[in-house]
């Protein structure tokens, strides 16, 4: 048996140049390390309570040196050569672990100190355990070796790292970038952060997240989300997971936003910033909100910049979205302004959590609102002022059809849009006694009036001859009256039509032996009219045209103008029809 050769300054670009999106994790990753080790030392001697860490700045000619020191439980010289200098080994995985206290700690996986080799050749540590034996100095490089030896001197328990910053992280990392990165990532710990360079000296960290406070109102609930992510929220929702003891805010958008837009949620783990690009701490269908969490059990990935999928985090999910939705149940019975807001601006998303949750939608559907022949209308508007409920779900058609349902004083409700056909459909099942009727062009045709039998003897010869322009077209045309007279005609294309005319301008395209294929279904389809043409008589167009002798060439046009009118597409001869026409009224004109 053989081992894999290993390249171990390979090894160490790989994990610390492109396991972390940026070098200023580094101060993350010393930090959350010295945080562990003053939890492993609390866990170690339950008489510690006076954690501290320390970082100092010192600026050299050529060089600037970070040091970063605390007052942890240390490391022995056996865990040095285990958790130091052994790459995928923790402190958090051995004896503190097995007692149980894992609990305590952020990383688990015993690679953040690796960060530090992307802003430096060299490491020097310095420790000392609490548990026993002396100083130890452990000094690593980038290309792989190390050292460890035992120091004397009178040093406190604890681990202070050393970094020389490559010259070209000098001004990068000043003393004020430092502070605010370290504010960043640590200005909820629990555990002061002083900083020291020459006269300038900053403490960082001890504030509470504002929902953990007694007098936490809400204007210090919506100043934190404005200072996150500098939008002005006007409502925020607070969040809780018992299981996973997680907690924070969602903050509602005050605008609408896609559902497949990400979250860019900001996490925290045991109150340091792991994150600003998570986008998986609550269900899909919350794309409306953004949020501020911090959680104690959820597991970050090896990077600490995101969050690991597994059962907690998908507990955690279901928990969140119970908060959200309990929040909107709420708003239905005490603040139904601030939920029908939310319904307005968010309509779509919570449509779509409605058609998941029976109980959810008994609580919002009356509220929820759709577009109509007469304006935005909620389910509830629609119900009460039509004994039957006519919706299209398909908005060309409807587009189509608006203009008569408009002038016929009808009622039609859009339901083309995501979610809004299944929601029409499932609260038709809450009126039994309501008449709920699926339009189309052609069932909403029966409003059309019908020509007396004295107008259609005296339009016969004008139905005839447009039937006989457009039965190349696979079109019959029909004379009626409707409103508005503004309309000169209304086209209606069957699904089996519309399956025809598909295909039909496929083959054209294709080669062949596709071409052949296509032909055959064709020819296997019903020979029949697949489309109409209403034209209204009541248009002063239609009755200027009915007494004309040479018709043909705005017949076509107006079947041409209908299809666009109806947002169909057209075929090659249609598109050829309309520009061959469009030339000949040109030449007419100037001649």
């Amino acid at each position: 048996m053989e081992r894999f050769q290993v390249n171990f300054k390979g090894i160490l670009k790989i994990l610390s140049q492109h396991l972390y999106s940026s070098p200023n994790v580094f101060l993350r990753e010393l930090l959350q390390n010295s945080m562990d080790a003053i939890s492993a030392r609390e866990n170690y001697d339950t008489n510690f309570k006076d954690g501290r860490v320390n970082v100092e700045l010192i600026e050299g000619e050529n060089r600037n040196t970070l040091i970063f020191e605390d007052n942890g439980i240390g490391l022995t010289k056996e865990e040095v050569g285990m958790f130091l200098a052994s790459i995928g080994s923790s402190s958090k995985s051995v004896e503190v672990i097995q007692k149980g206290h894992q609990k305590n700690f952020i990383g688990q996986f015993g690679i953040g100190m690796l960060s530090c080799f992307t802003v430096s050749n060299e490491l020097v540590v310095i420790t000392k355990s609490c548990k026993e034996g002396k100083a130890l100095k452990w000094t690593a490089n980038v290309e792989g070796t190390y050292t460890t030896t035992e120091i004397e001197g009178d040093y406190e328990y604890g681990t202070k790292v050393f970094i020389d910053l490559y010259k070209e992280f000098k001004t990068k990392y000043g003393f004020d970038e430092i502070c605010k990165l370290l504010k960043h990532y640590g200005e909820y710990l629990s555990i002061d952060v002083f900083t020291l360079h020459q006269d300038k000296y900053l403490e960082i960290g001890g504030q509470s997240f504002p929902w953990q406070e007694t007098q936490g109102v809400k204007t210090s609930l919506l100043g934190l989300g404005r200072r996150a992510f500098d939008i002005d929220f006007e409502l925020c929702i607070p969040l809780y997971s018992e299981s996973t003891k997680s907690e924070g805010l969602a903050y509602i958008l005050p605008f609408k936003t896609k559902p497949n837009a990400h979250g860019n949620h900001h996490i925290y783990i045991k109150n340091m910033m792991i994150t600003k690009e998570e986008n998986n701490i609550v269900p899909d269908w919350a794309f409306f909100v953004k949020c501020i969490v911090n959680s104690e059990s959820l597991v970050p990935t090896a990077s600490r910049e995101s969050l690991y999928q597994n059962e907690e985090l998908k507990q955690t999910q279901q928990d969140f979205g119970n908060c959200i939705k309990q929040y909107l149940r709420e708003l239905a019975e005490s603040n139904l302004d601030s939920l029908k807001w939310i319904l307005a601006v968010h309509n779509e998303a919570i449509k779509g959590l409605a058609l998941q949750d029976d109980e959810f939608f008994d609580i919002v559907a009356k509220w929820l609102e759709m577009p109509t022949s007469q304006g935005n209308l909620s389910l509830q508007d629609i119900v009460d002022q039509s004994d039957i409920v006519r919706y299209v779900s398909d908005i060309d058609q409807y587009r189509q059809l608006l203009p008569i349902a408009k002038a016929n004083d009808q009622l039609v409700v859009n339901t083309g849009y995501l979610y809004d056909t299944q929601i029409i459909e499932r609260i038709s099942s809450k009126y039994p006694l309501q008449e709920f009727e699926s339009l189309t062009t052609e069932s909403f045709t029966n409003i059309l009036e019908d020509l007396t039998w004295d107008e259609e003897q005296a339009l016969y010869d004008f139905q005839k001859s447009c039937n006989d322009y457009l039965k190349k077209f696979n079109c019959k045309v029909f004379i009626k009256k409707f409103n508005p007279h503004s309309l000169p005609a209304l086209f209606y294309l069957s699904n089996n039509g519309e399956y025809i005319r598909t295909i039909a301008r496929t083959q054209k395209k294709t080669d062949n032996v596709w071409g052949d294929v296509l032909g055959d279904i064709l020819g296997s389809q019903p020979q029949q009219e697949s489309s109409k043409l209403y034209l209204n008589i009541n248009n002063s167009l239609m009755k200027k045209l009915s007494t004309q002798q040479n018709i043909v060439l705005y017949v076509e046009l107006i079947y041409v103008n209908a299809l666009l009118m109806g947002h169909y597409p057209m075929s090659d001869e249609e598109m050829q029809l309309l520009n061959n026409n469009l030339i000949t009224l040109i030449e007419l004109g100037i001649g």
